[in-house]
């Protein structure tokens, strides 16, 4: 699978986050439909934390909210192989799992033994979280907690 568009900001497009199923495929019953998003991502640790169906001007589809878009994106070839079953149009939301976010930042930092002098901020013009740290952090345990935190939410973590 090729890299999704992204935007200058960023941010995947609007489009990348659509999945629309192939003509003739029987629409699924909507309850079906959510039991085999949850069987699909059984024991998957960036399963969506919501489903939600939704109408826009091309009618009903099924979103999917994730910590972040982006994290959404790495599941694409899962999210279109549901699609291809159960019929219905899909979409990752746009949203930000901000609280969720600045949760794994902070338990992350924990596990690290990295001290915060604030709490993270979430920078939504940069979909970037910020964190402001106790002390001096060497140059290895910053790009270990960058490199971790991007695993977990396929965001970027500014330190200062």
């Amino acid at each position: 699978a090729g890299q999704a568009p992204v935007a200058a900001t960023g941010k995947p497009s609007k489009n990348a986050l659509e999945f629309i199923p192939d003509p003739g495929v029987p629409l699924m019953e909507q309850n079906q439909t959510f039991l085999l998003i949850d069987e699909s991502f059984a024991g998957d640790a960036d399963a969506p934390y919501k489903k939600s169906l939704k109408n826009d001007h091309m009618g009903k589809y099924i979103e999917l909210s994730f910590l972040s878009p982006m994290a959404g994106l790495r599941k694409k070839d899962k999210i279109e192989e549901i699609c291809k079953k159960c019929g219905h149009r899909m979409k990752i939301s746009e949203s930000y799992n901000q609280n969720k976010l600045q949760s794994e930042i902070m338990s992350l930092c924990a596990r690290e033994g990295v001290s915060l002098s604030k709490n993270p901020a979430w920078l939504p013009q940069k979909s970037c979280m910020r964190i402001k740290v106790a002390g001096v952090l060497s140059e290895d345990k910053i790009e270990s907690l960058k490199e971790a935190f991007y695993a977990l939410s396929a965001c970027q973590l500014e330190i200062v």
